[in-house]
């Protein structure tokens, strides 16, 4: 984590890949609404779940949360999905945007 490859951080790169990949905004319109949200939505409870990479499957358990940059990993849509409404009854990730994996 961290460790700068010339002018580009892992989790850079990999944005400009799947711009590129894509040709689209949508990296860009997720990069504004967290944006939004983390400076203007002060009277909100939000929390901003972002799995690296998702993928169809049997539950594979527990899901780990972090506040760190980048950590690329793999997680099942059902995995996700236990763990935002966890998120409810939850004030553990208020107002933070957590990588899972």
């Amino acid at each position: 984590p961290g460790e700068w490859w010339g002018l580009f951080t892992p989790a850079r790169l990999a944005r400009a890949v799947v711009r590129w990949q894509n040709s689209s905004n949508a990296i860009d319109d997720a990069e504004k609404v967290m944006q939004y949200l983390y400076h203007e939505a002060k009277d909100l409870q939000w929390v901003v779940a972002r799995p690296v990479w998702l993928e169809e499957g049997e539950a594979l358990g527990e899901v780990v949360a972090n506040l760190d940059p980048f950590t690329a990993s793999t997680m099942r849509y059902v995995d996700l999905a236990e763990w935002l409404l966890c998120q409810v009854d939850s004030d553990t990730y208020v107002k933070k945007m957590p990588r899972l994996k």
